[in-house]
């Protein structure tokens, strides 16, 4: 399960360039049927092993990774 912390809550745009094209990182074991189910232009799949400090948003603009889990 993700949780995140309060100030990343909404942060639907990038710190370091502004863009507004952010997507979320999806950590966690899913079927097929639900990995084809994400929207890509939304959400990025990063499996269930979690690197050591998580980030919640990622730029496709810039590729900055922000917004750290809280686990």
């Amino acid at each position: 399960m993700q949780t995140h912390t309060k100030e990343d809550q909404n942060v639907k745009t990038c710190p370091k360039c502004k863009s507004k094209i952010v997507l979320e990182f999806i950590y966690g074991m899913s079927t097929p049927d639900e990995a084809a189910k994400l929207d890509s232009n939304k959400y990025i799949p990063m499996g269930c092993i979690m690197p050591p400090n998580p980030h919640r948003w990622f730029c496709k603009k810039c590729s900055h990774e922000w917004g750290v889990l809280i686990s």
